[in-house]
């Protein structure tokens, strides 16, 4: 895991931003687990106002700062850890 993330979201949470060409694109949220070998686990998420690269995944919408965001919709991670981000703190689902 790095040693510092772009935004702690509180309850073993982080928020890394993502950028591609100069944009803010998306980002990664790592969390602590038991469920792997090195008790962490993340996974990435795209912006809706992100429109220099069109994939076909979903998208979130962001309402708020890049230092205090809110997220839609919720988040589930493939370890079945789920929550959602708001005014920048992780908030248990």
């Amino acid at each position: 895991m790095k040693e510092s993330h772009d935004l702690d979201l509180g309850d073993g949470h982080w928020l890394d931003w993502s950028e591609w060409q100069g944009q803010r694109c998306g980002g990664i949220i790592t969390h602590t687990t038991t469920k792997t070998e090195t008790g962490f686990c993340s996974g990435a998420f795209w912006l809706a106002s992100f429109t220099g690269y069109e994939h076909g995944h979903p998208k979130w919408q962001m309402s708020g700062t890049f230092e205090r965001p809110t997220l839609n919709p919720s988040f589930m991670c493939h370890c079945k850890d789920h929550g959602f981000v708001r005014d920048g703190k992780w908030v248990r689902a």
